[in-house]
C-alpha cells in the first residue's frame, strides 16, 4: 500500500513545472525550425489533440481508482510483460532527463558559467538533483508548489514587460509556404502527451485528480508554449528568432525596469533551474520506480550514475538539437502516441478481478 501524501494540485503543478520546461526549452526552438512563422498556428491547431489526450487519460484514471498504472497492470497481465514495459518506460524516463540535464548545462555554460568547465557544472546539478530525490515524494511536492507561484510571475513579468518591444505584425502573413508547415503537431503534441504521464504517480494522492484538473493544467501547458513562441516571433522576427538558441530565455535580455534597471535577465536563470530541477527529479524518481532493484536509493544511484557518464559524452549541443528536431520529437510523439492508445486498451479491457 502506497503512501498517499499529496494532494492532486501537487501533482497538477509537477506535471504543468516539467513540461513547460520542456516546451520552452526544447520544444519552441524546434518547432521554430521546421515552422517558421506559422509556429504559433500549430500550437493553436494542437489543442484539439490536447483535449483527447485529457480524456483518455481520465478515463484510464478512473477505472484505476487510485493505483499506479503498473500497480494496475500487475494485477491484470502477465508480470513479464508488466516488467517489460516498466523497463521501456524507465529508459524513457532516464533519456528524458539526461536531454533536460544536458541543455541545462549548455545553458549554464554559455550564459553565466562560461569559465568554469562543464565537469564542475555537471557534479553541481548531480549534487543537487541527488540530493532532492532522495528527500522523497513530499519534498518534491513542496518544492513545486513554492516554486510555481515565483516562476509564474517572472513569466508574467517578462512578457507583460516586453508588450512594448513587441510587433504583432511580424506574426503574419501565414500559410504563405504550404498549410502542412503549419500543422507540425508532432512537436507540440510530443510534448503534451506528457499530461500521460501522470498515471504513474496517481498513487500518491488523497484524492482523485480530476478532469477539470487535467483540462486546466492542459489549457496551462498551452499558454506556456504559445506565448513565449508568439513572444519570440513578434519581438525578434521568425528568422532572428529561428536562429537564437533558446528564443523564450532571450526575451529576458530586451526586458527593463523604468530608465535604471536594465538587466533582468538574472532572472531566468531562477526559472530555467527551478524547472530542470523539477522535471529531472521527477524523472528519475518515477524511473527508479520501474526499475526491478528492491533498494530505491541504488535505483537513483544508478541512474545518476548513467546521467552523469551520459553527459561527459563531447556532444556538440547544436548537433544535439538538430538530432532532437529530426529524430527525437518525432519518435518520442509516436511512442506515446502508441503508447497512450495501447494502455487505454488494455485497462479499459479488464474488469475487476481478472487476469490474463
Amino acid at each position: 500500500m502506497e503512501s498517499k501524501f499529496l494532494q492532486p494540485i501537487h501533482l497538477y503543478i509537477l506535471m504543468i513545472i516539467s513540461t513547460g520546461f520542456m516546451v520552452h526549452v526544447l520544444i519552441i526552438p524546434s518547432l521554430l525550425s521546421v515552422a517558421g512563422r506559422d509556429a504559433w498556428l500549430s500550437v493553436i491547431a494542437s489543442s484539439a489533440l490536447i483535449a483527447i489526450t485529457v480524456i483518455l487519460v481520465s478515463s484510464m484514471n478512473k477505472t484505476l481508482d487510485g493505483r499506479s498504472l503498473f500497480t494496475f497492470l500487475n494485477d491484470h497481465y502477465p508480470r513479464f510483460l508488466v516488467q517489460m514495459l516498466a523497463l521501456i518506460f524507465a529508459f524513457v524516463f532516464i533519456v528524458e532527463a539526461f536531454i533536460s540535464l544536458k541543455f541545462s548545462i549548455g545553458w549554464t555554460s554559455s550564459n553565466y558559467a562560461y569559465e568554469t568547465p562543464n565537469l564542475i557544472i555537471l557534479i553541481g546539478y548531480i549534487l543537487v538533483f541527488i540530493y532532492a530525490a532522495s528527500r522523497g515524494w513530499f519534498v518534491l511536492g513542496i518544492i513545486a508548489l513554492l516554486l510555481f507561484p515565483i516562476v509564474s510571475s517572472f513569466g508574467l513579468l517578462v512578457g507583460i514587460g516586453n508588450i512594448p518591444n513587441k510587433e504583432y505584425s511580424l506574426m503574419f502573413p501565414v500559410l504563405q509556404e504550404a498549410l502542412g508547415r503549419c500543422c507540425k503537431l508532432v512537436y507540440t503534441q510530443a510534448g503534451f502527451l506528457e499530461i500521460f504521464y501522470i498515471l504513474f504517480i496517481v498513487q500518491f494522492t488523497k484524492k482523485r485528480i480530476s478532469t477539470k484538473g487535467l483540462f486546466i493544467s492542459g489549457a496551462i501547458l498551452l499558454i506556456l508554449l504559445l506565448g513565449p513562441l508568439t513572444g519570440a516571433i513578434s519581438e525578434f522576427g521568425y528568422v532572428e528568432a529561428t536562429n537564437l538558441s533558446n528564443p523564450a530565455y532571450e526575451q529576458w535580455r530586451l526586458l527593463t525596469l523604468g530608465r535604471y534597471i536594465t538587466r533582468l535577465d538574472f532572472l531566468s536563470m531562477f526559472q530555467w533551474n527551478s524547472g530542470a530541477l523539477v522535471r529531472v527529479v521527477l524523472f528519475t524518481i518515477v524511473a527508479s520506480m520501474l526499475l526491478p532493484l528492491r533498494n530505491r536509493r541504488i535505483s537513483l544511484l544508478l541512474i545518476y550514475a548513467i546521467l552523469f557518464l551520459a553527459n561527459l559524452l563531447p556532444i556538440p549541443i547544436h548537433q544535439f538539437r538538430v538530432w532532437l528536431t529530426d529524430y527525437y520529437f518525432p519518435s518520442i510523439f509516436l511512442f506515446l502516441s502508441a503508447s497512450l492508445l495501447v494502455f487505454f486498451i488494455l485497462i479499459k479491457s479488464k474488469k475487476e478481478g481478472t487476469k490474463a
